[in-house]
């Protein structure tokens, strides 16, 4: 009969079903608690109806009852449970905590604590691979005609299981030509390949074509005066605003002034703009000629002069020439009337 009953005992414990029953042998009182990192598990078997048990899996309660202080629940004389336990990062240990208390003797009473740790051996990380940044080169600008030198930008690509610690991933864009260290770091989970910084070059900016700027100018044109009776024929050369010149003639180049030139002879005169400002540029030819003859026969010509006029003579009665007396003859009249003397018939 004894062997009937713990066979019994033994196919209950092994299918995991909790029994309560009466007590098949008041002298028996089987107390069994086991804890593992996969399960936990008690047997109580022929206990006295009066026993009871108070039982915690990892801090709950699984049997008992609760109330100000919690406390143990009769089982009837048997109790067989299990419970199966899972483990993972949050749970590396277990704990079983049975109390028993039978009611006919203490030395059938079970006080088990038991705690079992490592349960979880958490998989080797997953390694990541950091990508490294690349870099574009500025695209110079044209200010004033000239190419001015750009910035770079530098792009942080995003990796599997990791970041750059100095930058989130994207553009990082204005950056000055350049070599830059990015620090690659692992995600919770992940290991990295190598955590060695990663270096990217900015390069030199890009040269552009930059049109020139031209600085507006105006020639400042020669003037001529023609021949007139009194004086020849002119030309007039100007001081020239900056940015222009004339050209050389002759290897001379030519400066402002008044010039006349011999009658019939020619002169060209060119002027043009420099380098830097808008082209302009003007060619005039001056032809000399004297100072325009007179002519005193045609009084339709330009330079006619009138003949002088010629006033004739007229007959204009011409007074006698007085004779002259000398002093002599004065002291010989006896007078000073300086009158000739009227001599009588």
């Amino acid at each position: 009969m004894k062997k009937l009953i713990a066979s019994f005992g033994a196919v209950i414990l092994a299918l995991g079903i909790v029994v309560f029953g009466a007590s098949l042998t008041a002298s028996a009182h089987n107390k069994a608690a086991n804890i593992t990192c996969t399960m936990a598990s008690v047997s109580l078997t022929s206990y006295d109806q009066g026993a009871t048990a108070l039982i915690y899996v990892d801090g709950t309660m699984v049997y008992g009852h609760h109330g100000t202080t919690d406390g143990g629940s009769t089982f009837g004389g048997t109790y067989v449970q299990s419970w199966p336990l899972t483990s993972d990062a949050n749970h590396t240990s277990h704990r079983l905590q049975v109390t028993v208390i039978s009611t006919d003797g203490a030395q059938y009473n079970l006080n088990y604590d038991q705690s079992v740790t490592g349960c979880y051996t958490p998989p080797p990380p997953t390694v990541s691979t950091p990508i490294a940044p690349t870099a574009n080169a500025g695209i110079e600008t044209c200010v004033d005609g000239k190419s001015v030198d750009a910035n770079g930008t530098i792009h942080l690509p995003s990796f599997v299981g990791g970041h750059f610690a100095e930058h989130a991933a994207g553009d990082i864009p204005n950056v000055a030509p350049g070599e830059y260290a990015f620090t690659p770091v692992a995600d919770d989970g992940y290991v990295l390949s190598s955590d060695e910084p990663v270096f990217v070059t900015v390069p030199a900016s890009v040269d552009v074509d930059c049109a020139p700027v031209l600085i507006d100018v105006a020639i400042v044109p020669p003037t001529s005066t023609p021949a007139t009776c009194d004086a020849a024929a002119t030309y007039t050369l100007y001081a020239q605003p900056t940015g222009i010149k004339y050209v050389l003639i002759d290897g001379v180049r030519p400066v402002a002034g008044t010039y006349t030139l011999a009658d019939g002879e020619s002169i060209t005169i060119q002027a043009h703009s420099i380098a830097g400002y808008t082209p302009v540029s003007g060619t005039w030819t001056f032809t000399g000629q004297d100072k325009l003859a007179t002519q005193s026969t045609d009084a339709n010509a330009p330079c006619y002069v009138a003949p002088p006029v010629v006033t004739p003579p007229t007959d204009t009665p011409v007074p006698p020439t007085m004779p002259t007396i000398t002093h002599k003859e004065l002291a010989t009249t006896g007078t000073s009337d300086p009158t000739v003397p009227l001599l009588a018939g």
